[in-house]
């Protein structure tokens, strides 16, 4: 249900701007729908299209491991795609951001990392208001969102509160980068 509630906003945007061409001129309107339609597109592209280019990009590895009988493709494809910090994922957003800049711009690109801001926010306000002071809530949410050192597999809240985060940054930088190396 989550999955579809998400999805019908990048398809609606992705309708809204399939139509635009047929509509010339365009109203006023019509252009601030295509910038949220960009937007949209945008932070879909940053979170969703990262994990998912991602994958087809390891996939290779798990089929080498299971060929070979090997542990080494499941180790290595566990350390770029499972991790709390999303190596391989931010990588595919950051050049994401590089190639999709230019023509999402009027969808602001650059502040593709505010909505899963806002829900990495919300989540740790939600969950740190569920914690006494004595648990240590400044650490439980260290541990639970951000667990940078742990040397283990991404926890579910760290790949649907955390992973937003990290790839709509990565995708957000490239396109900061991207508009100030062509201008």
């Amino acid at each position: 249900m989550e999955t579809l509630v998400l999805a019908l906003p990048f398809g609606f945007a992705a309708v809204f701007l399939a139509l635009v061409p047929a509509i010339q001129p365009l109203p006023n309107w019509w252009r601030r729908g295509v910038a949220v339609s960009k937007y949209l597109i945008a932070v879909f592209l940053a979170t969703f299209g990262s994990a998912a280019v991602g994958v087809l990009i390891a996939v290779p590895l798990l089929l080498h491991a299971r060929l070979t009988h090997t542990d080494a493709g499941n180790k290595l494809f566990s350390l770029l795609l499972d991790r709390p910090y999303f190596p391989l994922q931010m990588v595919v957003a950051f050049f994401g951001g590089l190639v999709l800049a230019k023509w999402l711009r009027e969808g602001k690109p650059a502040f593709v990392w505010v909505l899963p801001f806002a829900h990495l926010l919300y989540a740790i306000i939600l969950f740190s208001s569920h914690r006494s002071v004595a648990e240590g809530s400044a650490d439980f949410i260290w541990r639970s969102f951000f667990n940078w050192n742990c040397d283990c597999s991404a926890s579910l809240l760290q790949w649907r509160i955390t992973f937003p985060m990290c790839t709509s940054v990565a995708f957000s930088v490239a396109a900061i980068l991207r508009k100030t190396l062509t201008i």
